[in-house]
C-alpha cells in the first residue's frame, strides 16, 4: 500500500513538472504546432528557390540552412543569399578526386590567345585553346556537380568562409540565369554532346554572356587553367571571378548530422521534436527518396527541408520546403508528377511523420 502511494505521488509530482517546465524531448508524445516559414521565425525571410533540372538539391538544401541561420542570427543582410551553385562547386573541390592532367596543361601552356572573338569568330589558336581547355577539365570525371551531402557542403563552405551571393551568379530565383549562362559553360566545362554543339560553340555562348562582365574572359579562363592541375578548382575560380558580392560564412557553426537506421526512427522522431522546441528553431535538412513525394517505391536520392509540424488528418505530420519552386508537382523534360500529398501555395509538402521518416536516410541541422 505504502508502495503503490509513494508511486502515485512521483507521478503526480512528474506531472505537475511537465505542466511547468515541459517534457524533456524523449518523453514528448504531442505534435504541437511549429512554423518556421512565417512570422519571423528562422525560414520566414527565405525565398522558395528553383533549383531547376539541375541535381544539386543537397546544396539548394545546405545554402537555405545557413542562411536561415544567418537571417535568425543577427545578419540583416537578407538581400545576400549564399550560393547554391557555389556550395556544390565547393563540394566538388574538397570532397571529390580530381585527376592530374598534365600533359594536357602542358600543351596548352603552349598557346598565347589573346582574344577569342573577331568579326570571323575563333581562330585556329582559340579554338584549339578550347577544344584542350574543354578536354582538360573533362578529364576529371567528378566535374559534374550533380548529387552530393548536405553536410559535406555546409563544412565547404564554413571553411571557406565566404561565399558568392546567388544574385551575382544566377539572380535571385536561380534557375533562368543558370539555364541561360551556367549551363552553357557547365556543357563546355564538361565539353557534353547530349543537346549537341561542340566546345567552341558552347565556350562562345558563355563568352557571349560574360562579355560585359569579363571583358578578357578567354585571358582569364586561360590563366586559370596554366595554373592548375587540380581540375576542381577552375570552376570556383570562374565563379570567384564573376562574384562581386560575397556572403560572410565565418561565424556559421559546425554542421550536426544524424544517420537513420530502421532501429532509431525513434531517435530522429526525438531529435526533430528537441530541435523543432528550441528557443530560435532552425529548419532540418533531410535525406530521404524522392519516391515518397510522389507514393512511389523509386528512391531517386533527395534533400529537403523539415519548416513545419502539426497535426494534419489526424496524422502528425512535417510540412517539407523543397526547391523545385511553388507550384505543386516536379516538371521536367521525361517528367511531369503532381505531389501525392497536400501542397501550400509555395509548393510545400504535408508529409505524414512516420511516412517520411520510414524512407529518410540522414538528418543535417545548424543549433
Amino acid at each position: 500500500m505504502f508502495c503503490r502511494f509513494k508511486y502515485s505521488i512521483v507521478l503526480l509530482l512528474f506531472l505537475i513538472l511537465s505542466t511547468h517546465f515541459g517534457l524533456p524531448a524523449f518523453a514528448r508524445q504531442s505534435c504541437e504546432k511549429v512554423r518556421l516559414d512565417v512570422g519571423t521565425a528562422s525560414v520566414s525571410r527565405l525565398p522558395v528557390l528553383d533549383q531547376g533540372q539541375e541535381g544539386l538539391c543537397y546544396a539548394y538544401t545546405a545554402t537555405q540552412l545557413i542562411d536561415a541561420w544567418r537571417f535568425s542570427h543577427g545578419d540583416n543582410k537578407i538581400d545576400y543569399l549564399t550560393s547554391p551553385v557555389y556550395g556544390g562547386a565547393l563540394y566538388a573541390r574538397d570532397f571529390k578526386k580530381a585527376e592530374e592532367i598534365g600533359d594536357i596543361h602542358r600543351e596548352i601552356e603552349q598557346l598565347n590567345c589573346e582574344s577569342i572573338s573577331s568579326i570571323n569568330g575563333p581562330n585556329k589558336c582559340t579554338e584549339k585553346l578550347i577544344n584542350l581547355i574543354g578536354l582538360s577539365i573533362s578529364k576529371s570525371k567528378y566535374t559534374d556537380l550533380s548529387g552530393g551531402y548536405t553536410d559535406f557542403v555546409i563544412a565547404s563552405l564554413r571553411k571557406n568562409k565566404s561565399a558568392c551571393d546567388s544574385h551575382d551568379l544566377f539572380g535571385r530565383n536561380g534557375q533562368k540565369e543558370y539555364t541561360q549562362l551556367i549551363h552553357p559553360l557547365m556543357k563546355f566545362i564538361s565539353r557534353s554532346s547530349e543537346e549537341g554543339g561542340s566546345a567552341v560553340e558552347n565556350f562562345e555562348k558563355v563568352n557571349c554572356s560574360l562579355r560585359k562582365t569579363i571583358p578578357n574572359f578567354i585571358g582569364d579562363i586561360q590563366k586559370i587553367v596554366k595554373s592548375d592541375k587540380n581540375t576542381n578548382d577552375i570552376l570556383i575560380q570562374f565563379f570567384d571571378k564573376v562574384c562581386e558580392r560575397r556572403v560572410d560564412l565565418s561565424h556559421i557553426p559546425k554542421e550536426q548530422s544524424l544517420l537513420l537506421e530502421p532501429q532509431n526512427r525513434t531517435t530522429a522522431k526525438n531529435k526533430i521534436a528537441s530541435l523543432l522546441s528550441l528557443k530560435n528553431p532552425q529548419p532540418i535538412g533531410i535525406e530521404y527518396c524522392s519516391g515518397v513525394l510522389f507514393d512511389k517505391k523509386e528512391c531517386g536520392k533527395h534533400a529537403s527541408m523539415i519548416v513545419g509540424r502539426e497535426m494534419r488528418n489526424g496524422k502528425c505530420s512535417y510540412l517539407i520546403r523543397n526547391s523545385w519552386g511553388k507550384k505543386c508537382r516536379f516538371k521536367s523534360d521525361f517528367e511531369n508528377l503532381k505531389y501525392a500529398h497536400e501542397c501550400d501555395q509555395n509548393g510545400q509538402i504535408w508529409i505524414p511523420e512516420d511516412v517520411l521518416l520510414e524512407r529518410t536516410d540522414k538528418l543535417v541541422w545548424l543549433e
